[in-house]
């Protein structure tokens, strides 16, 4: 009888220990919801990997175990008390599309919770959610939707005007509204490709997406003339963002500079001077006067705070606050481009002068007077270059008229191409060896340089002509620009072109001269009708 205590003590024991040692391991930690749930070794897309942990949950219902974007497999298993084992494989059912299961209400009575998985990043590992956090995370909520349809509205819009008038601006507005509209469809939930997909995916988008814009303020810009530096520095900072997007979106965890603090910050800071080098362009064109400048300064500014605004918010509101941003920069922009599009439009062909190829006279006067009317509605300037070939019936009585006839044709090339990035150009023959370029929404300064590119491209022709010092053909070239009131007519801006070519003529020919206009309009005198200058 003795023994019978101890035997009864052991089996107890038994009974007691054998749930543990059926699993081989102590009993699993109780975790709260919003737990990571593992860990995982530094991953990319080249090279992913496993994560696995052992837990507990507490006695509450709706319970989830999610998983990020990053995530590729997900399995959970569940062990009750009495041995009876629940196996759940992650799948993209989840409220946002977010790849994990739900699990049981009575979860909280498994003695082991274990999972296990893979993914492209360590910060892909699960969390265990509520419901409630679920649902927050991961809804199509109505600003998705309607930002969504913002956006393929702008895009659907971009598309049709660029299909109409074929400019450069609209196919770049067309694009960024559809890289955008790419970028906006995993947020409503509707579906969520594999990582091998999806990361690619977003780093074009976002590479499409600035670059097209860069090319859009860019093509808005040209009239202005901007610094070499400008353009090399804008270029510069959308490479820096491309390339490190790509490496953020494939590399992951290899991307990685010192710690992933650090370099979210260097990405943030390489976006915001991307945005802020957007801005400073439209700044420059606006000081040029260049036409639609403030419109695309609003665009841009509000494009760059949407974007700063996103930095201080979290994951999802940061991506409201991104498509705020770019829907009212994007209908800006959509404005602009619209009504240049509708003020420049020609229904039919310019006539053209016979000889050089150019719009001949009378086309030109009434595109001045048209351009005029325009410029004075919306408070835009109206500049003209003037050129005349230096001393070139000298030229005719030394090589005759046929060559004077093709001299006069290649001049006439170069001045149209040197114009050619200024939006809006009409280039024409006025008469004999004079050359005209209407140039709506520039200003001086950007008048200026042009006037100084087309000098120097017909210099570079290098077309002979022994009786000048300088043994080829050169041009003077006047400068003016007004910006129309009711009170001036479209002709006071050819005088005073003219008047800028009489004192380039006077100074020793073979130069640029910008007018500078008397702060009052002197009033028109019988010698205002005399000719221009030869």
């Amino acid at each position: 009888m003795s023994g019978r205590p101890a035997v009864l003590a052991a089996l107890l024991a038994f009974l007691t220990l054998a749930p543990a040692a059926a699993l081989g391991q102590p009993a699993a930690p109780i975790v709260p919801p919003g737990t990571p749930l593992g860990d995982a070794a530094p991953a990319s897309l080249l090279q992913p990997s496993t994560f696995q942990a052992s837990f507990r949950v507490p006695p509450l219902t709706d319970l989830a175990v999610a998983t990020s974007w990053l995530a590729r497999t997900l399995t959970v298993t569940l062990t009750y008390p009495d041995g009876r084992r629940l196996i759940l494989r992650g799948a993209p059912t989840l409220p946002g599309a977010t790849l994990g299961v739900r699990l049981p209400n009575d979860a909280w009575r498994a003695t082991r919770i274990d999972l296990s998985g893979t993914t492209v990043s360590e910060a892909g590992v699960p969390l265990l959610v509520t419901g409630t956090q679920l649902a927050y995370a991961g809804a199509s909520d109505w600003w998705h939707i309607a930002a969504f349809g913002l956006l393929l509205g702008v895009t659907l819009l971009g598309a049709l005007l660029a299909i109409r008038h074929r400019t450069r601006a609209l196919i770049s507005l067309a694009l960024v509204a559809g890289a955008q509209t790419v970028l906006a469809i995993p947020y409503l939930g509707v579906l969520r490709p594999p990582p091998e997909m999806s990361q690619p995916a977003h780093a074009l988008a976002l590479a499409l997406a600035w670059s097209a814009l860069a090319a859009l303020v860019l093509d808005r810009t040209a009239a202005a003339q901007l610094p070499r530096v400008a353009r090399v520095t804008l270029l510069a900072l959308l490479v820096a963002n491309v390339v490190f997007q790509f490496g953020s979106d494939v590399l992951q965890d290899g991307w990685t500079l010192v710690d992933p603090g650090l370099t979210d910050t260097v990405g943030r800071a390489l976006l915001a001077a991307f945005d802020l080098a957007l801005v400073a362009l439209a700044v420059l064109a606006l000081r040029a006067g260049v036409v639609g400048a403030r419109l695309l300064l609003v665009a841009t500014t509000v494009l760059t705070l949407g974007t700063a605004l996103g930095f201080a918010l979290d994951p999802y509101a940061k991506q409201a606050a991104t498509d705020a941003g770019t829907i009212v920069a994007l209908l800006a922009l959509a404005l602009l481009l619209v009504g240049d599009s509708a003020g420049t439009a020609t229904p039919a062909p310019l006539p053209i002068d016979g000889l050089t190829g150019l719009v001949n006279r009378p086309a030109f006067e009434a595109a001045l007077h048209a351009a005029w009317e325009r410029a004075r509605a919306g408070g835009a300037p109206v500049a003209l270059l003037l050129l005349n070939l230096d001393h070139f019936k000298r030229y005719n009585e030394a090589y005759g008229h046929l060559e004077g006839d093709e001299a006069l044709r290649r001049c006439g090339e170069a001045f149209a191409a040197a114009c050619a990035g200024a939006p809006g150009t009409l280039v024409a023959r006025y008469r004999g060896d004079e050359l005209v370029a209407l140039l709506p929404g520039c200003g001086p300064e950007s008048a200026l340089a042009l006037a100084v590119g087309v000098h120097d491209a017909i210099g570079a022709l290098e077309i002979l002509h022994a009786e000048m010092p300088l043994r080829r053909l050169s041009v003077s070239v006047g400068a003016a620009a007004l910006v129309p009131d009711a009170a001036t007519p479209a002709e006071a801006l050819v005088r005073r072109a003219d008047a800028a070519l009489y004192v380039a003529k006077t100074m020793g020919r073979n130069r640029a001269v910008l007018d500078e206009p008397p702060a009052q309009e002197p009033a028109k005198t019988e010698s205002d009708n005399t000719p221009l200058s030869a």
